[in-house]
């Protein structure tokens, strides 16, 4: 449905191109295409507004879920750099819980067995944190230690 006001637009536009073409200032052509591309892009703005969300465009809510899921995605998002791999300071961050619970169960800091070197993927880090948490939390106790 077309608003009050483009209609009347539009014919000012071909009264303008038929004064122009008449009076030789344009070709009819040009004059006709002036016109007619002004009346759509007249018709397009006052046909939108702009401040009425589209009733088909899907927000996400931003309600709390129950488990933290929302934060958990997100979280998980964050921690990726744009080559797909895990951010440096994440890779850091682990490499330092890692040494931190070695140190806490009493063992040489390069005895995790896993390579903590560089960005890891996704899956590496999983690997990563797989071998931290086999790691005892406290400190061994026995004949030998």
């Amino acid at each position: 449905m077309t608003r009050p006001g483009t209609i009347t637009a539009a014919v000012l536009l071909v009264a303008l191109a038929t004064a122009a073409a008449y009076t030789g200032m344009l070709p009819w052509t040009h004059a006709l295409a002036g016109a007619i591309v002004l009346t759509v892009l007249i018709g397009i703005y006052r046909g939108s507004d702009t401040t009425v969300e589209d009733p088909d465009w899907h927000h996400r809510r931003e309600e709390a879920r129950a488990g933290g899921r929302h934060e958990v995605s997100d979280l998980g998002w964050s921690m990726l750099g744009t080559d797909g791999r895990v951010k440096e300071q994440v890779a850091r961050r682990v490499r330092d819980l890692a040494r931190a619970r070695l140190r806490r169960a009493g063992h040489d800091t390069t005895r995790l067995g896993v390579d903590l070197r560089g960005r890891p993927t996704v899956r590496t880090l999983a690997t990563w944190l797989d071998a931290i948490e086999r790691i005892p939390d406290t400190p061994e106790r026995g004949p030998h230690a």
